[in-house]
């Protein structure tokens, strides 16, 4: 498994998304630890501008010590530019100001406290309540002594959020937070997903082969490449007529590949370029029909760990099961790795996840009817916390 340093945020190396808080993260901020709140976070999807406006309230100078108001004036303002298709950072600047007085120190702070130059941004779409995290550059202001090189960390949790995962639809939200001193972590994000599929009502007969299969669609990705993975993948009926172990896969999605492509040794691995429309292939499994099984099975579940090597990457994925008379190996498959009708080997209308080598022998059955139908119709779509 790859690891991402982020740079940003200070949590655990392990971290379950669904329990994820801008106080996970800037608890541990290095100091000064500046607490703000009473704030709103606006995105315009025209502009691609995203504009938080909070107010500074304490700071804790340096470890251990008490916390010390910020007495107003005082405000913290972040703009950043973002590409409205992938919510790629372009540009962006950070500014605090206020006054801080420690009378036991005789340390005075005022005007413009801090001020820098974005240098990424991470998002944790997580439900009504949401986690953006920054990292800047210092260029300036009284606190930036204390920085001594080192760079600005802010997680913001925005509260009553309406952001959805994607940059083409604005959104806003409330904001508060803490701003300190970036501590490098490796950061790895898991996150168990499953999803829960019938069959159609046509029955499969003893010596046929199921072509389970499952697709899947990023947002979040920055300019650096980013790996998705699924792992500990099972399939299973309720009624236990069907029993999968899927193997592995890893899906690697790279700013400066061009050719899209999916083999399979012992794991799925997949590669794909950036900006590509459509699905791209997850992982797929055989499943030898040795004693014939009736039309209709009902709740289906594919179940699984879905991995990703860097923060602020949402997955939104779902699954297909289509029948062969005749299958094969899965590295002799030849699966289309994207929907893409120029971007792979493969140049036609098929579906990612499509056995290019076996089509021929389609049949009807499980999630499709035959015909063109070469993966299977899609089950419902899950996506998953936004750190996985």
């Amino acid at each position: 498994m790859r690891a991402y340093t982020a740079g940003l945020v200070a949590c655990s190396l392990l971290l379950l998304c669904g329990a994820a808080s801008a106080a996970d993260y800037g608890d541990n901020l290095g100091e000064p630890n500046t607490l703000f709140g009473g704030g709103t976070t606006r995105y315009d999807a025209a502009s691609g501008l995203l504009t938080i406006n909070a107010t500074p309230l304490s700071t804790r100078l340096t470890p251990g010590a008490r916390r010390v108001a910020i007495e107003p004036p005082s405000s913290l303002a972040i703009e950043a530019q973002l590409d409205a298709g992938s919510g790629t950072v372009l540009r962006g600047t950070f500014t605090m100001t206020g006054d801080v007085d420690d009378y036991a120190s005789q340390i005075e702070y005022s005007g413009v406290l801090l001020t820098g130059d974005i240098i990424e941004f991470s998002y944790f779409d997580l439900s009504s309540t949401d986690v953006f995290v920054f990292r800047f550059k210092v260029t300036g202001g009284s606190l930036a002594p204390r920085y001594a090189g080192n760079e600005i960390g802010v997680a913001v949790t925005v509260d009553h959020s309406t952001f959805s995962g994607d940059f083409d639809k604005s959104f806003k939200g409330g904001a508060s937070g803490h701003v300190g001193i970036s501590v490098p972590v490796e950061f790895v994000c898991a996150d168990p997903s499953s999803i829960t599929a019938n069959f159609d009502g046509t029955p499969i007969p003893a010596g046929r082969t199921i072509w389970f299969n499952s697709v899947l669609k990023v947002s979040g990705r920055q300019s650096a490449p980013v790996t998705i993975q699924f792992q500990d993948v099972t399939i299973n009926s309720a009624d236990g007529l069907i029993s999968v172990m899927v193997p592995d896969a890893e899906v690697t999605f790279s700013p400066t590949e061009t050719t899209a492509s999916t083999t399979f040794t012992g794991t799925w691995v997949t590669t794909v370029p950036f900006g590509l429309p459509g699905n791209t292939f997850f992982t797929g499994a055989a499943f030898p029909v040795t004693t014939s099984l009736p039309g209709g099975i009902k709740n289906v579940t594919w179940s699984g760990r879905i991995i990703s090597d860097t923060p602020g990457v949402a997955v939104q994925w779902q699954w297909a099961a289509a029948v062969y008379s005749t299958l094969g190996d899965l590295d002799s498959l030849g699966v289309k790795p994207v929907d893409d009708n120029k971007a792979s080997v493969y140049k036609n209308s098929d579906h990612a996840g499509t056995p290019e080598s076996v089509r021929q022998f389609l049949v009807s059955g499980a999630r499709g009817g035959g015909g063109s139908n070469f993966t299977g119709s899609y089950s419902g779509t899950v996506k998953t916390g936004a750190c996985q």
